[in-house]
């Protein structure tokens, strides 16, 4: 199964049109100083949660434990999927009116 990287789920929230630019035409950004120091903080970050991570998860796994746990999950990846949820939530039921 192909992943999809989480950048793609913050993208959709904000422009869409970035995915198509970047995955159908191809077209790629060349990386700034800025985008290189981003990478070098996030890398590390990531580097330090996974060895304090407990679990190794899926999202959709720690939905599921969350729930049967009643744990509250705080991340963005959670946020990002509920704000994916409701936009096609409107979609659908923009799509019902039309009919």
């Amino acid at each position: 199964m192909k992943k999809i990287p989480i950048h793609l789920l913050n993208s959709q929230t904000y422009c869409e049109y970035q995915i198509y630019l970047e995955y159908v035409k191809g077209i790629k950004v060349k990386p700034t100083l800025e985008i290189n120091k981003g990478r070098e903080i996030h890398n590390a970050l990531e580097k330090e949660h996974k060895k304090k991570a407990k679990f190794k998860l899926s999202i959709i796994e720690a939905i599921k434990k969350s729930q049967k746990e009643k744990i509250t999950l705080v991340g963005r990846e959670i946020r990002l999927l509920a704000i994916i949820c409701m936009d096609l939530l409107m979609r659908y039921i923009s799509c019902l009116i039309r009919l």
